[in-house]
């Protein structure tokens, strides 16, 4: 027999299949409520076969918070940054000048995300959802307060305080994990741009200026990830973090807010200087 591709082997080792009916459960048993702003990280294929996949996901969703709340995701583009930083895959350096004046440039509209699995793409393709303008950090959003959490986003400031990382925050909004973890957590990042005298990076970007591409450069904060998961579970052991089951996945869900005030300091005293 041939082998089984990941799709049935995902659907044999289920008893049935995850329903609307478990997905609004579940988001109820961990805590989701109407009118929460939520940013979500999501891992599709973790919470098991779902008619619809991922745009059911985002229907039950956006029916969980309701008209007056807003789902939130990364949309990222790392595709459109200085190839000069490329290692999946690297391009020789003979090719980095006319890759940097012939890429397609950031559009908000058009320019689809990577990295980020399929339920972005889902939100971010939305007839009503607001995308923010950054090249490599943009975020989309869908709901009563996508516009208010999307506008301004600064160029100099990807995941800092002229980004929607930082309007949640002052929302006091939520993060929802669907079967992801602590190492993809985006909002660990406006913690880092928190620190003293954090390292930086010259960037770079195509763009539309005056209706013309350009390749435009801006200083970012160099950001890391390898201590997230530990930050995560030190923070998760505070008691602060609901986790449930939804589906077959592992969830959680935390205030931004108390989250990022935690990294801030614990990344202080971990980190080195």
């Amino acid at each position: 027999m041939p082998p089984r591709s990941k799709l049935e082997t995902l659907i044999a080792s289920q008893q049935g299949p995850i329903t609307r009916d478990i997905l609004i459960n579940g988001f109820g048993n961990i805590g989701l409520e109407s009118g929460m702003t939520v940013l979500v990280h999501t891992s599709v294929s973790s919470l098991g076969w779902i008619p619809g996949g991922a745009q059911t996901l985002a229907l039950c969703l956006t029916q969980a918070l309701g008209p007056e709340g807003t789902l939130v995701v990364p949309t990222q583009s790392a595709d459109l940054s200085d190839p000069v930083y490329w290692s999946e895959p690297p391009i020789p350096e003979s090719w980095f000048e006319e890759t940097r004046a012939t890429m397609a440039p950031y559009d908000v509209d058009v320019t689809p995300t990577r990295g980020q699995g399929i339920f972005p793409e889902i939100v971010r393709t939305h007839a009503k959802a607001i995308r923010s303008a950054h090249p490599h950090t943009s975020f989309a959003a869908l709901g009563a307060r996508a516009e208010e959490i999307t506008s301004n986003h600064a160029l100099n400031s990807p995941l800092g305080a002229q980004s929607p990382l930082q309007k949640l925050y002052d929302l006091d909004a939520s993060v929802l994990f669907l079967g992801t973890s602590w190492d993809s957590n985006t909002t660990f990042h406006l913690a880092e741009e928190r620190l003293p005298n954090p390292k930086t990076l010259k960037q770079g970007a195509p763009m539309l200026v005056n209706g013309q591409q350009e390749w435009v450069e801006f200083e970012a904060v160099e950001y890391e990830t390898d201590d997230f998961e530990q930050c995560g579970q030190a923070y998760e052991a505070t008691g602060a973090v609901r986790i449930s089951e939804i589906g077959r996945a592992q969830c959680r869900l935390f205030r931004i807010r108390t989250a990022v005030d935690f990294a801030t300091s614990w990344f202080a005293q971990h980190r080195k200087p």
